[in-house]
């Protein structure tokens, strides 16, 4: 993300590394604000993802190792901050109500997709799923996530289970990353690896770090996405998912609704609940190419062009308004 939008802001505005030498004063600090603030007196301008430690749901997931290393020093430099960028509106009514602070202070940047690698009609996703275990044969349903329990990977699993007992062929893959801010992973791992049965089929796991042509054919291959997350600030696989025109299923928390729309089917992130959103999809592929239509019109509004705007917008308006 950083990346991406700092290469378009560097032609609208000076931007100097922190670790770099420079004989003018800066105008303003742009940062990560989950870091904590800054000793400085000039505007500073963060990015916060976003502060869903306040609900319960999510709050259960999470480790208090994290949450002290993460929640005060957040709240700390978003009390500090001239303006506060974050990827969707779920997040600003998050912070705005984390921190107390204005909602004029902080400006929503959805994240960008690169419509140039993911887009409809790539082909070879089986072919990168059965390098990784999966079998040839079988179409299967996507998965991009770490490996943290605020995913809700295992009601995925359940939910796939439920679909085999009914006699759908549909495997799943998952691409799984480690779980940040997790000391260990390795009971989601077995739990999610776990040797399947008829009834439980197994998951293929293909490590994270795919090439992004890879990536884009796997979720272009597959015969529905699905992204259960309990929680999201943004969600940058569903939008990618959805931008390679795959029917997409999300669960109906954090940002996913606005990153689905109307186009993407929206659940409660409970195994029946999931099983239901991919069935009509899993049963009906002339469904399923349906709602990929609707989902990959969806995601062109999700562009690195239009972030770098909506920063633009923000770090001016932090400029303008100078230290709280």
């Amino acid at each position: 993300m950083w990346h991406e939008v700092l290469i378009r802001l560097a032609t609208r505005f000076d931007l100097r590394p922190a670790s770099g030498r420079t004989m003018r004063r800066p105008e303003a600090w742009l940062f990560d604000g989950h870091t904590g603030p800054k000793p400085v007196t000039v505007p500073q301008i963060i990015h916060l993802h976003e502060a869903p430690w306040r609900e319960p749901e999510t709050l259960a997931t999470l480790q208090p190792d994290f949450l002290e290393l993460v929640v005060e020093p957040s709240r700390r430099a978003a009390a500090a901050a001239a303006a506060v960028i974050c990827p969707s509106e779920s997040s600003k009514r998050q912070i705005v109500e984390d921190g107390q602070i204005a909602a004029d202070r902080v400006f929503v940047a959805y994240h960008g997709v690169d419509h140039l690698v993911f887009r409809p009609g790539l082909t070879g996703g089986a072919a990168v799923a059965a390098s990784h275990g999966a079998d040839p044969d079988r179409p299967y349903v996507l998965s991009v996530a770490t490996l943290h329990p605020r995913k809700n990977l295992p009601a995925l699993r359940q939910a796939m289970a439920k679909l085999a007992a009914e006699g759908l062929p549909h495997q799943l893959v998952l691409v799984g990353g480690p779980a940040h801010g997790r000391d260990d992973d390795s009971a989601l791992r077995q739990e999610m690896l776990a040797s399947g049965s008829a009834a439980a089929p197994p998951v293929v796991l293909v490590p994270h770090g795919l090439p992004d042509a890879d990536l884009a054919a796997l979720m272009a291959g597959a015969a529905a996405f699905c992204l259960p997350s309990l929680s999201e600030g943004f969600g940058l696989p569903a939008a990618e998912a959805m931008a390679c025109g795959t029917a997409t299923v999300l669960a109906r928390r954090g940002a996913l609704p606005e990153i689905g729309g109307n186009a993407a089917v929206l659940v409660e992130p409970q195994a029946g609940a999931l099983a239901d959103g991919l069935r009509p999809l899993l049963q009906d592929p002339s469904n399923a190419a349906e709602v990929g239509v609707a989902c990959a019109a969806q995601a062109t509004s999700f562009t690195w062009d239009r972030a770098a705007q909506h920063w633009e917008i923000a770090i001016r308006a932090g400029l303008t308004a100078g230290t709280p």
